[in-house]
């Protein structure tokens, strides 16, 4: 039956993928195309005919431990495209979570396309994927969170406020449209809908009093389905752009502030990053309410089932955290749980107080009434003897 296909081109795997996914498997393939003509002078699509054709499993193998290490080493000669179209950087050594990211997708091309299918125990074995290190990004501390503002220009300062009171994904802010606010709401609410999710689950955030009239004058000349903060429909490119942006801004920061430059010597990016934020915000509602909370409500996956189990009960929380989330404005907040029920056990006590005291006075004041009625009594007796 040579009229059914046999397997799927590269085109037709790509067309039926996320765009995500469809993107992470173009820049594998971009990678290993570049990879393979320096190492073996033929292309990646070749390369993986090849290895389709042969079956050979340890060469597979071999190859992609070459390119993983490939990867991991930097490229002075390679340039690649940053942001827009213009734009270029040195290839530098990739994230270890992105190179297990890139050799899954190519895994995915060869066994779909080129019929090669790899024993998962053997490719597990086999292929050496660098660690993946786990550590915590520092957080933005209030004062550094204001260098940023008073540098970046207006809309900017806005994005960022809204960043460091909500905990959103730079991806998620600028995907946010108008319709997606709700300013009738205390706090104000954000909606983000799954689609723009990294976990794929719709859920809620909020921005601080000190943000919200800076975000509703924002948006006040935009129609309900514009975008917020991007200011391309290219959502990939849009994100770029902040990454290019974030990064000049942080250079010009640096000059007085050389903590902004300062890299973990770990994975060799820096420490000050739009992700902090994010650490910002989990932080500060984690101190203020706790850590199940903090996690919640930037959108990690092992906490959002609860989150949205206790979806009612999250603005609330939020309150209690705004006061450690602004970074300009400063108000009293109460803990629901002890210093209110103080505050109403000390009520009570002021009212039983006063009704004492109440009750004391006239008891004075009958008694002053008939000191006053026996001293005129005695008056009287003795003016009649």
């Amino acid at each position: 039956m040579s009229y059914i296909q046999e397997r799927y081109t590269v085109e037709q795997f790509l067309a039926e993928r996320s765009k995500a996914i469809a993107y992470i498997t173009k820049s594998a393939l971009s990678q290993l195309d570049r990879f393979s003509i320096e190492r073996f002078q033929v292309s990646s699509l070749q390369l993986f005919e090849d290895l389709g054709k042969e079956k050979n499993e340890d060469k597979t193998f071999f190859v992609f431990n070459q390119f993983i290490t490939w990867l991991q080493e930097e490229h002075p000669e390679i340039m690649i495209p940053f942001g827009n179209a213009n734009c270029q950087r040195v290839f530098k050594p990739l994230h270890s979570r992105t190179i297990k990211n890139y050799i899954k997708a190519l895994k995915n091309i060869l066994e779909d396309c080129f019929g090669l299918v790899l024993n998962d125990r053997q490719f597990k074995r086999k292929v050496r994927f660098p660690q993946i290190e786990d550590f915590d990004p520092e957080p933005l501390t209030k004062e550094e969170l204001k260098w940023i503002i008073e540098y970046a220009t207006r809309s900017k300062r806005v994005l960022y406020m809204t960043l460091k009171d909500s905990g959103m994904r730079i991806g998620e802010a600028i995907s946010i449209r108008k319709k997606d606010i709700d300013f009738t709401k205390d706090p104000v609410e954000i909606h983000i809908s799954a689609k723009i999710t990294k976990t794929k689950k719709a859920r809620i955030t909020y921005i601080t009093r000190e943000t919200k009239s800076m975000l509703q004058d924002f948006v006040s000349e935009k129609q309900d389905n514009d975008l917020v903060f991007a200011t391309n429909t290219n959502l990939r490119s849009a994100f770029f752009n902040e990454e290019q942006y974030w990064s000049t801004l942080r250079e010009k920061i640096g000059v007085k502030h050389p903590q902004f430059l300062e890299i973990y010597e770990s994975n060799g990016r820096h420490k000050k990053n739009l992700h902090s934020m994010r650490a910002f915000t989990a932080t500060q509602c984690a101190d203020a309410v706790n850590e199940d909370f903090g996690h919640g409500i930037i959108g990690h996956k092992k906490y959002l089932g609860q989150y949205i189990r206790n979806q009612d009960k999250m603005p609330e929380l939020y309150k209690r955290a705004e006061n450690h989330l602004m970074i300009y404005e400063t108000i009293e907040v109460l803990d629901q749980s002890s210093e209110l029920s103080e505050l109403r056990n000390e009520i009570s006590r002021i009212k039983r107080d006063s009704e004492s005291f109440k009750k004391l006075t006239e008891e004075k004041i009958h008694l002053e009434i008939e000191i006053e009625n026996q001293r005129k009594e005695l008056l009287l007796a003795k003016q009649c003897s």
